[in-house]
């Protein structure tokens, strides 16, 4: 039995250390190969890195060749970046004006005299024409003229603002000797409005007055209410452009645009005196030359002498007329003589 378990017990160890071999070859096998992924993981990363790198070092170099132009880019933001400031500085501005305007004329506009409002970008105090004017005149109602008082001692107060009183009708057609159109009849409202606004104390050289007719309306025309919304006086808060973002770029603009218009203009006069000179020194080769003297030519020699024959000549031919005169006189005399006879006789 010892014999048989000695035995067996030799049997067990020789498997394993066979199986122990075994596992101990794949193991290792196993392990190179996971070193053999890791470095070619290894390779792949570097290659990565290296590339990279590459593309790093590129958009270095194209950063520093752009570093002229990323500067202006950023000052450029900048810029823009302050002009939006001032806008929305210049916005808050206005809407501030524009809350202060509705409550100067709460008071008439909750009285139905008046209403504020903001047109085309423009502030607008608009008045019906219906309560300042009669139909087809241009005469402030005694009601109209205190409205108008009362408006200009509100604006007036408002200091360095400007007004452009406008005058609009409806589209019905005016033909009167006095409103040949609604243009004239807009007109004369809106001129008779802005010296009224001047006689109860707004300065003149703050208010204009300009003529729309009916091309400016606010409403349809095709219903009454429509066309007595359209019948207004529309008094127009002047924007102040130098107030405005981007004034003193456009301002520099206008120098520019003016010096270059001189300087075109100083072009044109000196091209076209250069042409007058050149049409003037042209004609001046085109006329005909003058003949051209010869001095010798001018002293005739040989004519003296046939001058002195004339000379001698005339006065004989003058001595013989006087002397052969007073026969032809005497003949004549003797010719007269019987005649007068004759008329003596009858």
């Amino acid at each position: 039995m010892m014999n048989f378990s000695s035995a067996g017990l030799i049997v067990g160890l020789s498997l394993a250390v066979g199986l122990s071999g075994c596992v101990s070859s794949t193991k290792h096998k196993k392990t190179v190969a996971d070193l053999n992924a890791e470095i070619a993981k290894s390779k792949e990363q570097n290659q990565a890195l290296s590339t990279e790198k590459v593309q790093l070092e590129e958009k270095l170099i194209a950063t520093a060749k752009d570093r002229g132009q990323l500067k202006l880019t950023l000052d450029e933001m900048k810029k823009a970046m302050a002009e939006m400031r001032e806008r929305q500085a210049e916005q808050k501005k206005r809407l501030q004006e524009f809350e202060d305007l509705t409550q100067r004329f709460k008071k008439l506009t909750d009285a139905g005299a008046l209403s504020v409002k903001i047109i085309d970008g423009k502030m607008v105090v608009s008045m019906g024409s219906d309560v300042l004017f009669p139909s087809g005149s241009a005469k402030l109602s005694p009601a109209g003229l205190e409205a108008i008082k009362e408006v200009t001692t509100q604006l007036q107060s408002i200091k360095g603002k400007a007004y452009q009183i406008e005058g609009h009708t409806d589209n019905l057609p005016i033909a009167t000797a006095v409103f040949p159109s609604n243009w004239e009849l807009a007109s004369a409202r809106a001129l008779n409005v802005t010296k009224a606004m001047i006689d109860a104390g707004m300065p003149a050289q703050r208010v204009s007055a300009a003529s729309f007719g009916d091309t400016h309306p606010i409403q349809a025309n095709d219903t009454q209410e429509g066309r007595a919304a359209n019948r207004r006086i529309a008094i127009v808060v002047v924007p102040d452009l130098s107030t405005m973002p981007g004034y003193d770029e456009l301002n520099r603009l206008s120098q520019k645009n003016a010096e270059e218009e001189k300087a075109a203009a100083a072009k044109a006069a000196a091209a076209a005196k250069a042409e007058e000179a050149k049409k003037a020194e042209q004609a001046k080769v085109a006329a005909p030359a003058a003949p051209v003297t010869n001095p010798k030519a001018a002293k005739p020699e040989a004519a003296k002498p046939e001058a002195k024959k004339e000379e001698e000549v005339k006065p004989k031919t003058e001595a013989n007329k006087t002397k052969a005169a007073p026969a032809e006189t005497v003949k004549a005399e003797a010719k007269v003589q019987p005649e007068q006879k004759t008329e003596a006789k009858n």
